[in-house]
């Protein structure tokens, strides 16, 4: 064999060594991407609101525009005093205008009942959540004075997200990678990095049985490859 066949072939095996080993790491790598788990981390905290919004409003009919606008504003002013009574200022408490709209006759060409139809709305709003919270437990008494309510309804808020935005996040990893952990442990394996990570949306919800009160939420989900 001379001198070109011999370097032909050596050639020819190193290269065939080559590609073995790029196809071993290749092959090594697909596998390996399969190895991992998707986990979800969860954190929640139960906070109380930052501010009460209260609102009230009354509907009223009437064949007289004047006299409708005044018995509601009677009814709006009623309720104010019965707030300013109650420990709550004359800057938590709005009366929005009167609207008032005319009847016309129905589809069988009848007048109306009334011709006038009008509403008023009154909102209480405040960042004493326990105060207003303990007077809307109370309208019962409102109505023993004879207050019949088209709505009556409260919400609260609450602003401070931001500052617990950190904390919440980082419990919500720890979380998600003591379930990774667990699933690598009982597989055998050892957690490895992380693949992928995703940060959910903070949810705020009411607590019905704790008035005032609100559920904070997010669930991040992070994937980890897994190590022999």
């Amino acid at each position: 064999m001379n001198q070109k066949s011999i370097l032909n072939t050596v050639i020819i095996g190193v290269c065939i060594l080559v590609a073995a080993r790029m196809f071993n790491s290749t092959l090594r790598e697909f596998v390996n991407k399969d190895r991992q788990v998707s986990v979800k981390g969860l954190a929640e905290k139960v906070v109380p609101a930052d501010e009460v919004e209260w609102d009230l409003s009354f509907f009223l009919e009437d064949n007289d525009q004047i006299k409708l606008f005044n018995r509601l504003k009677a009814q709006a002013e009623a309720i104010k005093a019965y707030g300013l009574a109650n420990e709550i200022t004359e800057e938590e408490i709005t009366i929005e205008p009167v609207s008032i709209s005319h009847n016309s006759y129905d589809y069988k060409n009848k007048p109306p009942r009334f011709w006038y139809s009008g509403r008023i709305n009154i909102v209480i709003s405040s960042n004493n959540v326990k105060r207003i919270t303990d007077l809307k437990a109370r309208e019962d008494e409102l109505t023993a004075k004879g207050f019949i309510f088209d709505s009556n309804y409260i919400n609260y808020y609450y602003y401070g997200l931001n500052k617990i935005k950190p904390e919440m996040i980082e419990t919500a990893t720890q979380e998600a990678r003591k379930a990774a952990e667990k699933f690598a442990e009982d597989c055998g394996s050892k957690l490895g990095r992380i693949r992928t990570a995703y940060q959910g949306r903070f949810s705020i919800e009411d607590i019905s049985s704790y008035p005032g009160m609100k559920k904070i939420r997010i669930v991040n989900t992070v994937t980890y490859m897994l190590d022999d």
